[in-house]
């Protein structure tokens, strides 16, 4: 029935408290993963299609004309080169100008 009465208490870092803590930091990791793997293949199973879906003729020079018709285009060559500038570039506002005539 003190009215002068102190509470002491302790904290203890636990095994909980320890995953929750790694969680945190797994789930920013795996984040920015994503976001860098979505830049990097950005279109490009849309490009790898349209690739195997047209081709190109060969200059006169390297076209050989007893081959048969097929052989005489060649698929489009994908880039070795990672998308990154068209994700950036899709993600930028579009910078339109007003025609004065109008």
């Amino acid at each position: 029935m003190d009215l002068n009465m102190s509470a002491v208490s302790k904290t203890v870092y636990t095994v909980f408290d320890l995953l929750s803590d790694v969680g945190g930091l797994l789930v920013i990791s795996v984040s920015i993963m994503a976001i860098y793997l979505g830049a990097w293949n950005y279109n490009s199973l849309d490009n790898y299609i349209v690739s195997r879906l047209f081709r190109i003729k060969k200059p006169k020079e390297k076209i050989d004309s007893e081959a048969p018709s097929y052989k005489r285009a060649s698929y489009i060559k994908l880039s070795c080169l990672p998308n990154c500038s068209d994700w950036f570039s899709s993600w930028m506002p579009l910078m339109k100008r007003c025609k004065r005539s109008r």
